[in-house]
């Protein structure tokens, strides 16, 4: 979990890798929320997923 500062407002950022059950195997889940030390309520219900593109 990490900290962005989004439209002046403070948030925090969870990343949760999945291997295998994400889309096409591998993938990684990010979650923005709120959170105050002890509790993480993400600001959205919805699945959010990292895209990523690989060039060889």
């Amino acid at each position: 979990m990490f900290p962005l500062e989004l439209n002046g407002e403070n948030h925090r950022v969870l990343l949760v890798n999945i291997n295998p059950g994400g889309p096409g195997g591998s993938a990684t889940q990010y979650f923005t929320s709120d959170f105050n030390g002890n509790t993480f309520k993400p600001d959205s219900a919805k699945q959010k997923w990292m895209i990523f593109t690989l060039i060889c």
